[in-house]
């Protein structure tokens, strides 16, 4: 009878330790961005369609996390599912996925939010400007007052002139830019209207003169 037990295997042939071969069995750590994924039901899909503005995001004043906060309290259905969704999440898994991670998270458009974000930090700002102004505005004018008093201020006394109704507007050539949001001559505008070139001309020419004047006549002739 012929004999069939098999010979002893060389343990060279074998490519792979025990070791490696049990873990190549363990499946590999679940990633950060992974996680996050699986636990907010974010899949490849949403998140790919989504646009690519978390950089873009982050280089604004105040950062990707303050720039979001221009999103709190829109009245846009967008927006509330948006900020919603932000206030559940935790700051680093927040970094971690992005603002796309986010968009997709709450199903929302990005591209559509980012323009919700411009344009209340528009609203804001303006707002902001018009508030500076209107608390700067009488510290200006006392300068202004003080400045028209003095031997030098020609240029303020024209202007507290003009502004009183002393002397009359001119009516010269003037140049009219309307400006709407960066386009011209479209809808609502804002009329800028620019002093004629020739009256600046004449005013610098009367300042100089009265100069002149206050320094005598070794300012006329060169003379230090």
């Amino acid at each position: 009878m012929p004999d069939i037990t098999p010979e002893p295997l060389d343990a060279k042939v074998i490519p792979f330790s025990a070791k490696e071969v049990f873990d190549s069995l363990v499946p590999e750590p679940e990633t950060a961005f992974q996680r996050i994924c699986r636990e907010q039901n974010i899949t490849e899909e949403s998140y790919r369609k989504q646009p690519r503005l978390t950089e873009v995001l982050k280089r604004l004043p105040g950062g990707f996390e303050c720039v979001c906060e221009y999103l709190r309290g829109n009245d846009d259905p967008d927006a509330i599912k948006f900020m919603d969704k932000w206030d559940t999440i935790s700051l680093d898994d927040k970094d971690v996925i992005g603002f796309e991670g986010l968009c997709a998270s709450a199903g929302v458009n990005g591209k559509k939010l980012y323009g919700i974000i411009v344009s209340e930090a528009t609203v804001l700002g303006e707002n902001e400007m018009a508030m500076l102004t209107a608390i700067k505005a009488p510290g200006v004018i006392d300068v202004i007052l003080e400045t028209a008093k003095t031997p030098g201020g020609h240029r303020e006394r024209t202007l507290v002139a003009k502004a009183s109704g002393w002397l009359p507007r001119p009516k010269g050539s003037q140049t009219n830019i309307n400006i709407n949001n960066g386009r011209i001559n479209q809808g609502n505008t804002t009329n800028l209207t620019l002093p004629a070139f020739d009256q600046d001309i004449r005013e610098l020419g009367e300042r100089f003169q009265e100069l002149a004047a206050d320094a005598g006549p070794k300012l006329l002739e060169g003379k230090p």
